[in-house]
């Protein structure tokens, strides 16, 4: 529709549960966006327009119309902080099933070829930037249009998924996370696909620089961890061409998520206590999971990875403890070692380093 007081068009689309008014310079523009941005156009039924973003007349046509999609993107994104789980990543479902797979990876590594491909090989098209999931696992596409590179050039060229004949994803109820896969294009030609399945905390650790705004969810280790065990743990692809992968990604939709590692929530109580100078007792943290015998808590955005000792102090310290109770509370988890106050004094100064221990 036109704004015949700004000279303006608006080209409306809406992803995530928001609205957003894109501002077009003049028609032609208006119709380009329209056509790229098809599947996304926000309809009668649309939430009010919480914001808007401008189209760069001032930049050249491509230009402008990546930092048009680059803008729409990055606003969904920061209006759904704290709200859904946001996984870097391309997303294809099955289309009878509405199952959704999370191809992860970083900026510029094949997510948009790989959904490029596979959505014109029987897949549906659910995004090829941000999989958006809700807390029961229900997933909120974004077929935004895909930033194809232009040989020889150092832009992108932005086509619908119309355009490029992607086949559509089910309507959203029967989206749901069912798989999480790191992708990894380091086959040699003549190579055959190669899924393995990653330990959890593994996983996890790999899995959270793809996360947007993962600190601002509640609890976010525990929302984290329940969709991955849900999945049945993260998958890596390793492949030299993505389009010879689509038979291997079906087989891993069709089968049944396996049983991954047990999780225990160890979720902040409060101030930590504190002893008398010299002890030592937990820092702030956002949250904890125990997985088998190690610990991986959230300080401020930070993971970190308990293991042997460093798991061991931190559960002694959940009141304060002096260095030799520490010691000596590692020695009879451990057993005795000639180096044990060496080894746990150092365990405990690496612990301070990070914030996972304080003093008193």
């Amino acid at each position: 529709m036109a704004d015949t007081d700004t000279d303006t068009d608006v080209v409306k689309v809406q992803a995530f549960g928001h609205t957003l008014a894109i501002e077009v310079p003049d028609p032609a523009s208006a119709g380009r966006v329209r056509g790229q941005w098809a599947r996304c156009l926000a309809d009668g039924s649309a939430d009010a327009t919480v914001d808007s973003v401008r189209y760069g007349a001032e930049f050249d046509l491509d230009f402008a119309e990546y930092t048009v999609v680059s803008s729409v993107t990055l606003r969904l994104i920061q209006l759904c902080a704290g709200r859904l789980m946001m996984l870097h990543a391309a997303g294809v479902a099955d289309p009878g099933t509405g199952a959704v797979i999370a191809l992860v990876a970083e900026s510029g590594t094949g997510k948009t070829t790989a959904a490029q491909r596979l959505c014109t090989t029987g897949f549906g098209y659910v995004t090829d930037e941000t999989v958006a999931v809700r807390e029961d696992g229900q997933v909120l596409p974004f077929p935004k249009p895909l930033s194809v590179i232009i040989e020889g050039e150092d832009h992108k060229q932005q086509h619908g998924p119309d355009e490029l004949g992607l086949l559509a994803a089910p309507e959203h109820p029967d989206l749901r996370l069912h798989r999480i896969v790191l992708l990894e294009r380091d086959g040699a030609p003549g190579d055959p696909p190669r899924v393995e399945q990653l330990a959890l905390l593994d996983a996890i650790l790999a899995l959270i620089p793809q996360l947007s705004f993962l600190t601002k969810m509640a609890d976010p280790l525990l929302t984290l961890t329940r969709h991955v065990r849900s999945c049945g743990g993260i998958h890596r692809l390793r492949y030299t061409e993505i389009q010879e992968c689509a038979d291997t990604l079906r087989k891993l939709v069709a089968d049944d998520p396996a049983e991954v590692a047990e999780v225990e929530h160890l979720p902040p109580t409060g101030t930590p206590a504190r002893g008398q100078v010299g002890s030592y007792h937990r820092g702030a943290y956002a949250d904890a999971v125990r997985i088998d015998d190690e610990i991986l808590l959230l300080i401020e955005d930070l993971p970190i990875r308990c293991s042997g000792l460093g798991a061991t102090v931190w559960d002694a310290t959940a009141q304060p403890r002096t260095a030799e109770e520490l010691v000596d509370i590692c020695i009879e988890m451990h057993g005795e070692h000639p180096d044990a106050d060496a080894l746990v004094r150092a365990a405990v100064e690496e612990l301070c380093r990070y914030g996972v221990l304080a003093q008193g």
